[in-house]
């Protein structure tokens, strides 16, 4: 009896041995799988905000005042002076067609625009020089009113500035947000009409590669707008900040490039470019399939917080069903340069193109 009871103790130890190698095996060799797989075990949800369904602008129904009380806030008192000056603050890279895209989507809003021209990627890595910025071929995206200021040096738009600057002054909105992140020209209308809190942030409805794939998520919370107050300081950033969130705010289109060679940069300089586990990703058919398929570009998995919304998630995004409320769609039909980013359109050249 003795040896027998021996023998189920060896027996168990060695179970646990081997249970005990096996997840140090899952760990170390498909560690980053493991966490999101298991994220609904070990993460929670971030706290949730206080959300505002986003109610349709039509001035020849309803007064401005009724407008604004669908969402609790006041009408804007102006009197006397005009209506506060929306800036849109962004930094660009490669993406000079989404900055386009940007500018005509917003321009009858948008009072001053400065776009920060990258220097060096997320990383810290000096960034290769391509002749991106071309004020002569942005400004016909413009109105000849907006003002248009420009910088080639990242560390000014992480940089706090003063309130003694000369580009905003007390009570203008500063429109937060990356080149791929585009506020829809109804959002920046409800910001000229309503008294908005301090701080909005945008959800955005999230694409992948292009506007061909729609993600089932719940959006995209980062962009914010930013009332400026003339006793604090100002700069960039791109955390949550309040807790108020506006829905259906616009457009973010992660990872909308035009070349194979703008996904290597990403993929290769980014600040997650440790998310690379294999150096077939970076083959060009294979970032190719994964552009006209929908599927991750680091073959990861999605990042719930419920077993439920992981399943949901699961493998490559779902092709839209319809494309009838998109950024400037006339202006993507008709001119070439913006067709990537229409069903239809997936395959990318190798080398950046400069319009």
């Amino acid at each position: 009896m003795m040896g027998f009871t021996r023998f189920n103790s060896r027996q168990h130890r060695r179970k646990i041995i081997f249970l005990i190698l096996f997840i140090a095996f899952i760990y170390f060799v498909s560690r980053r799988d493991s966490l999101y797989l298991l994220r609904p075990i070990w993460d929670k949800k971030p706290q949730p905000f206080n959300t505002y369904s986003f109610w349709p602008y039509v001035p020849a129904i309803e007064s401005d005042k009724d407008y604004c009380r669908h969402y609790g806030w006041q009408q804007r008192q102006v009197g006397n002076r005009k209506s506060p000056r929306i800036i849109d603050a962004t930094m660009i890279s490669t993406e000079v067609s989404l900055f386009k895209l940007r500018l005509m989507e917003t321009r009858d809003h948008v009072d001053m625009v400065i776009v920060v021209e990258a220097d060096r990627s997320f990383d810290g890595t000096p960034k290769p020089h391509f002749p991106i910025f071309n004020e002569t071929e942005i400004r016909p995206y413009m109105k000849d009113s907006q003002v248009l200021v420009y910088h080639n040096d990242a560390q000014y738009a992480h940089g706090h500035h003063s309130r003694s600057s000369t580009w905003h002054n007390h009570g203008d909105l500063i429109l937060m947000s990356d080149v791929d992140e585009i506020s829809s020209k109804e959002t920046l209308q409800l910001a000229k009409v309503c008294s908005l809190p301090p701080i909005l942030h945008l959800n955005m409805r999230d694409y992948l590669y292009s506007f061909e794939f729609p993600l089932n998520d719940n959006g995209y919370w980062r962009p914010k707008i930013v009332t400026f107050e003339a006793t604090t300081t100002f700069g960039y950033n791109h955390i949550r900040a309040s807790d108020e969130l506006l829905l259906h705010a616009g457009w973010h289109c992660s990872w909308c490039f035009r070349s194979i060679q703008e996904y290597h940069i990403k993929m290769t300089g980014y600040s997650h470019n440790d998310r690379l586990t294999s150096s077939s990703q970076l083959l060009p058919s294979e970032i190719q399939r994964k552009i006209c398929t929908g599927l991750d570009i680091y073959d990861m998995y999605p990042e719930a917080y419920t077993f439920t919304d992981l399943l949901r998630q699961l493998g490559p995004a779902p092709r839209a069903t319809e494309y009838t409320h998109l950024p400037a769609y006339t202006t993507m039909l008709q001119n070439p340069e913006f067709r990537f980013l229409l069903p239809g359109f997936c395959e990318r050249p190798l080398d950046m193109l400069v319009s």
